[in-house]
């Protein structure tokens, strides 16, 4: 895992609360074996999606270099393409002494491999984005849309964004990000319309919300769909101060078409050094999910120096209220099992994502 990686390298951010990131050394020579806390990471190394499952790998080994050490190790398998062959995965690494499973990528195949980590007393990080297969003994990873909707929208109200218009996908994440807006609104004082969904009849949505007064108008679509909308919402009287979601945190978005546009994401400066790292390494750049695989092997392998050996990573330990450091910035695990993150509001400017206001450093709250 180490052999691939350059000798120079800059150490990530510290996990909260704990020691500082140690470069992994290679283990003395012994006949004796080395105890290790083991933990299972499940990806999609065959079928479709394995070259996304092989890069998330090479993500982890670079985070296993940079903090794991001898008594660390990660073992990798195969989720396929289903869930019954997720869970043979997580049975095949509990078998071998899993005492953490990270993966699967996709929800589908989450409650399978929570299942059967269950009947061991294993917890289980998804690096799925559907909050729905969070809880008892499951966490997730990914990105999610409704704090990215709370965080844009509580920032557009504070720069005098009263009325709301919505273009959304019409499915379920259309609905996600409808649902997340009204919740928004009502705790931000909000007005949420007109709501235009973009399936077999577009240009009738965007001609409801271009044809209603609104102060910004959120695009919950990927940026290359949103490029084509935003010049179709500009009236002779006013551009529309545009909105956007997670979707847009890609090279895409950066073109003059969503111009001024802001959303909400992780800090891009957070995780540049990483990105030119791994293509360095890699000879090749990392997708958007890299980091998901590095910060949550970084976790593990931190929390791991405080762990006895052969002991399951509990829950109180995987939700501790100050949270972790990582690429993506602060991040915690609540009680749901849901992920809680610190983001950032970025405009775009045609050629560059810039952040207008940053994210919090830390989960500290005034009186807490």
């Amino acid at each position: 895992m180490l052999a691939a990686c350059t000798s120079q390298v800059k150490a990530p951010p510290p996990v909260v609360l704990a020691p500082a990131p140690r470069v992994a050394a290679a283990p003395p020579p012994s006949a004796v074996a080395v105890p290790r806390t083991k933990v299972a990471l499940l990806l999609p190394m065959s079928g479709n999606d394995r070259a996304l499952g092989n890069a998330l790998l090479d993500a982890a080994n670079l985070a296993l270099f940079d903090v794991g050490d001898d008594r660390f190790e990660i073992l990798p398998r195969d989720s396929g393409t289903t869930p019954d062959s997720a869970r043979a995965a997580a049975d095949s690494a509990i078998a071998d002494g899993a005492q953490l499973i990270l993966g699967p990528v996709f929800a589908s195949s989450t409650p399978a491999v929570k299942a059967s980590a269950a009947r061991a007393g294993v917890q289980v990080i998804s690096f799925s984005t559907d909050p729905s297969v969070a809880g008892g003994n499951g966490f997730v990873m990914g990105q999610l849309p409704a704090q990215q909707v709370r965080r844009v929208l509580g920032y557009a109200k504070s720069r005098g964004a009263a009325r709301i218009a919505l273009l959304l996908p019409d499915d379920a994440y259309g609905q996600a990000i409808a649902a997340a807006s009204n919740d928004a609104a009502k705790q931000l004082g909000l007005t949420i319309g007109p709501v235009g969904k973009l399936g077999a009849n577009q240009p009738a949505a965007i001609a409801a919300v271009k044809g209603t007064p609104t102060d910004a108008v959120l695009v919950g679509v990927g940026a290359q769909q949103a490029r084509s909308i935003a010049p179709q919402l500009v009236t002779s009287e006013k551009k529309p101060q545009l909105l956007g979601t997670g979707l847009w945190d890609d090279s895409s978005a950066k073109d003059a078409a969503l111009a001024g546009a802001w959303y909400a994401a992780p800090d891009p400066v957070t995780r540049g050094d990483f990105e030119h790292r791994f293509e360095t390494t890699y000879g090749r750049k990392p997708p958007r999910l890299a980091t998901l695989a590095y910060d949550a092997v970084a976790m593990a392998a931190t929390l791991a120096r405080s762990l006895p050996q052969g002991v399951p990573y509990d829950r109180s330990l995987l939700t501790q209220s100050q949270g972790f450091a990582g690429l993506d910035g602060p991040f915690r695990f609540g009680p749901d099992g849901r992920i809680e993150r610190n983001l950032a509001v970025i405009e775009l400017t045609g050629g560059e994502a810039r952040v207008l206001d940053p994210a919090p450093p830390t989960f500290d709250r005034p009186g807490s």
